[in-house]
């Protein structure tokens, strides 16, 4: 009589549990889905690297959004800004700002560009250049590189191993798998 009561109580917590898995499945199943799908999703990212190709940076962006890349003039030691877009697959150069006239730089403007001065700033605009594949090549001191993304800042020195390498910026599509690997092997 006891061995059937026992088996009994077992049998019972056994189906109570199969009812458990099964409501647990119907709501984990289509979440990890969903959450597959959002993974997949492609979306376009600023990717840059080193002169390995490892990635250092990576982040996504849309397109339209600028980017800008200051670094100090090698003659006229002055610090200028190439302002960037981005498009689908490239980097458009569309403005240069410089903040002093110099050897070197720019007095006016090309055909279809515009040349004018605002708050004691040289800006030169209607760059319509697509640069799929953009190389800076970093020094540790002189040049000061530096890259504006939304509201980040980021010295790009700290990305090379040794002045004069280079880093590699490019737009491509990828997905937030790509993003969530990027971050993870960022933190070790």
């Amino acid at each position: 009589m006891r061995l059937f009561m026992l088996s009994a109580v077992c049998g019972g917590e056994d189906v109570d549990m199969k009812k458990s898995l099964g409501r647990v499945s119907l709501f984990i199943f289509p979440l990890m889905a969903v959450a597959g799908i959002l993974l997949c999703v492609p979306q376009q990212y600023l990717t840059v690297t080193d002169e390995r190709g490892a990635v250092v940076y990576l982040r996504p962006v849309k397109l339209g959004e600028r980017y800008t890349v200051r670094f100090i003039h090698s003659v006229a030691r002055r610090p200028v800004d190439e302002i960037y877009e981005i498009a689908p697959d490239c980097s458009i150069l569309r403005e240069t700002v410089y903040d002093m006239m110099g050897a070197g730089l720019p007095t006016e403007p090309l055909d279809g560009q515009t040349f004018t001065v605002e708050d004691g700033a040289y800006h030169i605009r209607g760059f319509h250049l697509r640069i799929p594949v953009l190389t800076y090549r970093i020094s540790k001191v002189a040049a000061d590189h530096t890259l504006f993304v939304g509201n980040d800042e980021f010295r790009l020195k700290q990305w090379v191993s040794a002045p004069g390498k280079p880093l590699t910026f490019t737009v491509h599509r990828g997905n937030l798998f790509e993003l969530l690997k990027f971050q993870c092997r960022s933190m070790l």
